[in-house]
C-alpha cells in the first residue's frame, strides 16, 4: 500500500470515528484553521488552507510528537452540485474523491474541535426563553 493510499485510509476511518464523536478533535490557534488530535506518539492534523489566487485545499497531515510533519494528503476543494450525477462524476476521478473525503473529515472534525454542537444547543436554547437573549454590554469604568 503506498504512503497515498495508507493516508486515505487513516482519512476514511478517522471520518467513521469522528462521526461516533469517538475523537478528541482540539481547534488550533492562529490564521490557519487547523484541527488536529494527539495521540501518545503521533499527531493528527486537518488544515484548511486558502492560498491567494488558487482554490481553497484541506490538508490532512501526521507527524511524531515534537518533530515536523511527515507524510501528508491534500486536495483542492471543488465546487459540487446537488445532482448525484454530477457528484457521481466528480467522484470518479481520485482527486475528487480526495477532495470530497477531506472536506466531509474536516466538516466533522471542525464541529467537533470548535464546540459546533453545544454552541448551536446554546443559542436554541437562547432563542426559546422569552424576554431579552445576549449577555449585558459592559459599563467601560
Amino acid at each position: 500500500m503506498s504512503e497515498k493510499d495508507k493516508l486515505r485510509d487513516i482519512a476514511r476511518r478517522l471520518l467513521i470515528k469522528t462521526k461516533a464523536r469517538e475523537v478528541n478533535w482540539q481547534s488550533e490557534g492562529g490564521k490557519d484553521k487547523a484541527c488536529f488530535v494527539r495521540l501518545d506518539k503521533s499527531m493528527i492534523k486537518l488544515t484548511y488552507v486558502v492560498p491567494p489566487a488558487e482554490e481553497d485545499m484541506i490538508v490532512l497531515q501526521v507527524s511524531p510528537i515534537g518533530t515536523g510533519v511527515l507524510p501528508e494528503l491534500s486536495a483542492t476543494l471543488q465546487a459540487y452540485t446537488d445532482t448525484p450525477e454530477s457528484l457521481a462524476q466528480s467522484i470518479s476521478r481520485e482527486d475528487d474523491q480526495d477532495s470530497f473525503l477531506l472536506s466531509e473529515l474536516y466538516r466533522e472534525a471542525a464541529k467537533v474541535a470548535y464546540h459546533w454542537d453545544d454552541m448551536l444547543t446554546d443559542i436554541d436554547l437562547a432563542l426559546s426563553k422569552p424576554g431579552v437573549m445576549g449577555l449585558p454590554q459592559t459599563q467601560a469604568h
